[in-house]
């Protein structure tokens, strides 16, 4: 027996799926004259099966202080069997994060023309972006003098910690004032910027004490 010279079965395919060859007993005929009455069955039919390629991308995850800027972290690693060249491009994270806070690192790309979606078997494992609060540390000055019957006073306010983040600060009213001997609180208050937002500090206070001695009296430590 043969083939029809004008019959084709053939399976084909591109993307993913499976491809039937397509025989059928009428592309057979037979050709041996030992036999008169043939009857062609097609018990199994040929496949193909082209699988989808298993994808992995994953974004890194960062953390850092509050100073102002933004956190990005734009790397993405691709693992698996990776794409096909050209059907996917500008892979890139595109989380950011500028307050305290925290944001998915988000994964992007561009598909290319011949992208399909059923050709691919995607997995995106993304990281996260955390931005934590800054310390900062405000503290009035301390001063002392002999009595001379005149305020002591000193507006001056230190600022520790990991300071305020580049342009960003705060205004200061000092109110701790004496005159006659003893010691008071150097009392203060802030306001902050209209640029700086009190939710990425972790601001602590600390209001220090003025001496003011009576004549010739030693300066002692507080």
């Amino acid at each position: 027996m043969c083939i029809r010279d004008s019959s084709t079965a053939e399976a084909k395919g591109t993307d993913a799926g499976t491809y039937d060859m397509g025989l059928n007993a009428k592309q057979f005929t037979n050709t041996n004259t030992n036999f008169t009455s043939v009857t062609f069955v097609i018990s199994t039919d040929g496949k193909l099966e082209i699988k989808p390629r298993n994808v992995t991308l994953t974004s890194a995850s960062d953390e850092k202080v509050y100073d102002g800027t933004p956190l990005t972290k734009p790397d993405v690693t691709v693992t698996g069997d990776g794409f096909v060249t050209g059907e996917a491009t500008n892979i890139k994270a595109t989380g950011t994060i500028t307050d305290v806070g925290t944001v998915t690192n988000t994964i992007a790309f561009a598909k290319g023309e011949k992208f399909k979606d059923s050709n691919y078997a995607l997995t995106k494992t993304e990281g996260t972006l955390e931005v934590t609060k800054r310390e900062v540390t405000l503290t009035s000055a301390s001063d002392s003098k002999v009595y001379d019957g005149t305020a002591l006073t000193n507006g001056t306010v230190n600022v520790g910690g990991k300071g305020f983040a580049k342009d960003e600060g705060a205004t200061y009213d000092v109110t701790g004032t004496i005159t006659n001997v003893g010691t008071t609180e150097n009392a203060f208050t802030y306001t902050l910027k209209d640029n700086t937002k009190a939710e990425n500090y972790e601001i602590t206070e600390e209001p220090v004490s003025y001496t003011h001695l009576r004549a010739h009296e030693t300066l002692r430590h507080l």
